[in-house]
């Protein structure tokens, strides 16, 4: 039973228990902003898994040259980051104590109120778009930003402290489960990609003939392949030197010429793509004049298309259907010379084999991305192009079938995922009370 309801005088938030009050965020949260001065500090990082340590000895990533300007982080302080209104629910409590870069804003609890239900709140504002419509900045493209005078003032619920503590204790509880049940799916779906792969590997390695006789590729990471079968470096199958291959336009050549598809001609494409297999998706174009001024990085069917940053590995054909573009500085495009089957390549570029060669070039690490030259030097075997053909059929319906299970599993997940949501949009509104709350 919900009991007697008041209106909250916030749109989205509707009606909330008479028993509830509106309040602002600087009402129950202090800000920390001061410096913390320490010479061998804990530093953190904020992402939606969790606050975690950063790993500053490892020299990876964007690193400060000092950090005695970062805040000081205790126990159940809340960290929000202000930037990123677009991508997802980027605020948690942190278990940990250190410190964290000012970028971020750093919220300690008040008397009487519980971190943990207010996190719950503040992850509802993200997936509702809240903070967003109270954001501003010159850019969708994750650089819309919440500043602190305007959070500071934001409307948030204040339920009686004894509730807070209950609705805290069962969505920790209830989403605990739910995320359980998540891991599960997640591994099954790591399997299937494991397996896929595998099938993949077998097959743009081996063949399809478990009879054919074979012989060493003089290449560890490859073994044995089949005699009929070539091996040679990539850049020996590029249509020429010039169009063969391409890196996409340093982001300077695009400049500000990217906008929104209400305002340009041409599409820009880039590694979101690659990632969701989905050259439709994507809302960034170039007009007509910048698009001619770039036209030496216009994308077209049959190019090969593969990802330089952080998700290297990714590989797609340009499929027949897409609209006139360029690709951005994320990608590199490819184009064979006839007689090849880019299908196959992608296949290829998706196995182990191309995988092991990447990361032995770069070092043991493939986040620091991929360049032409790195690309120009993988080996690449090349069966006869009938045998080619022959592989693409059978890789296109055996990973059909994965795939087909893969998505259902995500679906899955999906559902868990907007079902946890819902579930703490519920009880954090008032909407539904813990049992033994009127």
């Amino acid at each position: 039973m919900v009991g007697a309801l008041k209106d909250s005088k916030t749109r989205w938030l509707g009606q909330i228990p008479t028993d509830w009050d509106m309040v602002r965020v600087k009402d129950c949260f202090d800000r920390k902003n001061k410096k913390a001065n320490q010479k061998d500090p804990v530093v953190l990082s904020l992402a939606r898994s969790g606050v975690k340590i950063r790993d500053i000895a490892s020299n990876e990533g964007q690193l400060a040259a000092d950090y005695t300007n970062y805040n000081p982080v205790a126990k159940d302080d809340i960290l929000i980051n202000p930037m990123d209104l677009v991508s997802g629910d980027n605020c948690n409590i942190s278990k940990i104590e250190g410190v964290i870069s000012p970028a971020y804003v750093n919220l300690r609890y008040k008397k009487g109120i519980n971190p943990r239900f207010y996190n719950y709140y503040f992850k509802l504002q993200y997936w509702l778009g809240a903070f967003f419509a109270h954001g501003y900045g010159v850019s969708f493209d994750n650089r819309w930003t919440l500043s602190y005078e305007t959070l500071s003032k934001y409307p948030i619920v204040l339920p009686p402290s004894e509730e807070q503590d209950k609705i805290a204790d069962f969505l920790d509880e209830k989403c605990a489960e739910i995320d359980r049940l998540s891991e599960d799916i997640q591994k099954q779906i790591d399997i299937l990609n494991d397996y896929k792969k595998s099938v993949i590997t077998r097959a743009v390695t081996k063949g399809l003939d478990p009879n054919a006789e074979m012989k060493d590729s003089g290449v560890v990471a490859i073994g044995d392949i089949p005699s009929t079968w070539k091996l040679c470096r990539i850049k020996n199958l590029f249509i020429d030197n010039k169009s063969g291959i391409k890196v996409g336009p340093f982001g300077s050549a695009l400049g500000q010429a990217v906008v929104s598809k209400y305002d340009g001609e041409y599409k820009v494409y880039g590694q979101a793509n690659l990632i969701r297999r989905d050259f439709t998706y994507g809302d960034n174009y170039v007009k007509k004049k910048d698009y001619e001024r770039l036209i030496a990085y216009k994308v077209l069917p049959g190019d090969i298309a593969v990802s330089m940053m952080g998700t290297i590995g990714k590989c797609m054909v340009v499929p027949a259907d897409i609209e006139d573009g360029i690709m951005d500085s994320h990608l590199i495009k490819i184009r064979l010379k006839k007689g090849y089957n880019p299908n196959y390549f992608e296949y290829l570029y998706e196995s182990d084999v191309v995988y092991i060669q990447l990361l032995l070039q770069n070092k043991g690490s493939i986040m620091a991305g991929l360049n032409s030259s790195i690309v120009k030097n993988i080996y690449f075997l090349e069966p006869p192009v009938e045998e080619q053909n022959e592989i693409v059929n059978y890789l296109d319906d055996i990973c059909s079938k994965i795939n087909s299970s893969i998505r259902a599993k995500n679906e899955q997940m999906v559902k868990m995922d907007s079902y946890k949501k819902s579930i703490i949009y519920e009880y954090v509104t008032g909407k539904k009370r813990v049992k033994g709350e009127l």
